[in-house]
């Protein structure tokens, strides 16, 4: 069977869609708050700030999506489905990975917009996901417009595989030279069903840059961001050494002092939920569940009283 990069090209044209929601955005959550994380790994500049609003100038953005890999809040999405990305990666797999602007010729080759996308968190599941090995494809980031990024991720990898080493992990390798590709071919069954793969890849993204609206979020809604859920189930297929392992990368705590009076300010600032006031026969008590904190210190900010601490949650285990 031949190369699949000509069908995939043929059927998807248009540049990757990234979506900014203001409304989950920390700087629209607390009008003092002055979160710039996207706008510091942007490599393109595409990234501004207009009366205190995050803004995306389109003409300049080059698709990397590192903005979605750091943004604490999901503000800023792809179009690319991170969970059904993840039931790709199946156990016992040789998996490679690739960008969307290089051909595809493996059996089990999965594309991404950029390697950009992929957080610490996605990565760090990606390696315990039980796949046999996984291969990131960096034959074509020379010399592409998103270079420094690929840059970028090649360090990030290199932390999280030297921070998992004692861990039973997906063998890692980055693929700089297309001497070093395995000459692995298709067949048919699998030659059909990644056709079958492109092909609904391509009509999602195509009802997407039609203006499909998405369904709004309730008003004041909590809700836990993608890679707060990833870290929780990563956790529940571990065991309790490598649960410390990845709390001690991912989680977060917040402790309290004696200048707490368990006022509602912090929970009402919290965009997840994490923290809540129970009210109990013996007074208010403050309640923190760390597998639902984000990291955001939204809460450190907005407390009057400098009553919160928030650091890593290094020597927790879950429960």
């Amino acid at each position: 069977m031949g190369p699949l990069s000509i069908f995939a090209d043929s059927l998807s044209t248009s540049s990757p869609q990234l979506t900014f929601d203001p409304k989950r955005c920390l700087r629209t959550r607390l009008n003092v708050n002055e979160c710039q994380r996207c706008l510091e790994h942007c490599p393109s500049k595409a990234l501004g700030i207009e009366n205190r609003t995050i803004c995306l100038d389109v003409s300049r953005c080059t698709g990397c999506m590192s903005c979605v890999a750091v943004c604490p809040q999901d503000a800023l999405v792809s179009d690319l489905n991170l969970d059904e990305l993840l039931s790709s990666f199946r156990p016992g797999a040789d998996v490679v990975v690739s960008c969307r602007h290089q051909a595809q010729n493996h059996p089990e080759e999965i594309t991404v917009p950029c390697l950009g996308i992929v957080s610490k968190q996605l990565l760090a599941a990606l390696l315990v996901s039980g796949c046999k090995s996984v291969t990131f494809n960096l034959i074509g980031c020379t010399g592409c417009r998103n270079q420094s990024v690929s840059e970028v991720f090649v360090v990030t990898c290199n932390e999280v595989r030297q921070e998992l080493s004692d861990m039973s992990v997906a063998k890692v390798v980055l693929l700089t030279k297309e001497k070093h590709l395995s000459p692995l071919k298709m067949n048919r069954r699998s030659y059909l069903a990644k056709i079958r793969d492109i092909a609904v890849g391509a009509t999602k993204q195509r009802f997407l840059s039609q203006g499909t609206t998405p369904v709004a979020e309730p008003e004041g809604r909590r809700r836990v961001p993608f890679k707060t859920q990833l870290v929780k189930k990563m956790l529940t297929s571990l065991d309790e050494v490598s649960q410390k392992k990845i709390l001690g990368m991912f989680a977060h705590n917040v402790s309290i002092n004696e200048n707490c009076n368990c006022c509602p300010l912090c929970k009402g600032i919290c965009p997840t939920g994490a923290i809540k006031i129970d009210r109990s026969t013996q007074g208010k008590r403050f309640q923190f569940e760390m597998l639902d904190c984000s990291g955001c210190g939204l809460c450190v900010e907005f407390c009057k009283k400098q009553a919160l601490t928030l650091d890593q949650a290094r020597l927790h285990s879950p429960g």
